[in-house]
């Protein structure tokens, strides 16, 4: 017979929160499957699954520590490519207007100056998904998506503002992913990019909404 395996409360914990980590890992991949160049990506999946693993793990049960600690969940990226911001040089005001609604407001901006393509570019699409998952559960929380296609060319798109509405409950991580698709003109014909230093995606921005049953920081 095999002997018994005692695990410590450490151990126990980890485990735990592992479990926590690819739930919400899994519902994120879920939400944001249209957006991600290779969603079946296991390299792209075991990251993402340490990222949530490691904000979990050194957040603890502290709603203060889980809010502190959101940069490595932001700082995600689901491709090797450039992330995003670097192809996209605009800077969207990213809030939760209440309860249920998440706002992106773009400034206006010029999508030849401000986006940087391939050459041959004909339009670029803008695709943002948000998430909110508690970490204890096994589902989304909610989610949102939409998409927005700019001629790629010197007239200016007017600023606006973007809602995406779903249920945000307390305890939830709220993400909002991004990625950039482009559409060439090769030998007249339109055709989809297929240079993977130009297909970024990640996150743009995450938020914790603490739950009443959250220690305070230290605790």
């Amino acid at each position: 017979m095999p002997a018994r395996v005692r695990q410590t409360k450490a151990t126990k914990v980890r485990a735990t929160e592992f479990g926590k980590a690819s739930r919400t890992a899994a519902a994120i991949r879920e939400q944001m499957a249209g957006l991600i160049p290779f969603p079946t990506d296991n390299q792209m999946q075991t990251r993402l699954l340490t990222a949530v693993f490691q904000w979990l793990k050194e957040s603890g049960n502290s709603g203060q520590q889980r809010i502190d600690n959101l940069d490595l969940i932001r700082d995600f990226r689901f491709t090797a490519a450039h992330p995003v911001q670097t192809r996209w040089k605009i800077e969207p005001r990213i809030s939760i207007a209440d309860g249920n609604v998440l706002q992106i407001e773009l400034p206006e901006f010029v999508p030849a100056q401000s986006i940087r393509a391939p050459a041959g570019t004909n339009s670029v699409e803008l695709r943002l998904s948000a998430a909110a998952c508690d970490p204890g559960e096994r589902e989304l929380a909610g989610g949102d998506s939409m998409q927005l296609l700019f001629d790629y060319n010197k007239k200016p798109v007017p600023a606006q503002t973007l809602s995406l509405k779903f249920p945000m409950p307390k305890g939830s991580l709220v993400v909002l992913g991004a990625s950039l698709q482009y559409t060439l003109i090769k030998n007249g014909r339109p055709q989809l990019n297929a240079n993977k230093a130009f297909m970024p995606a990640g996150m743009l921005e995450a938020f914790y909404i603490p739950a009443d049953g959250d220690q305070a920081a230290g605790a």
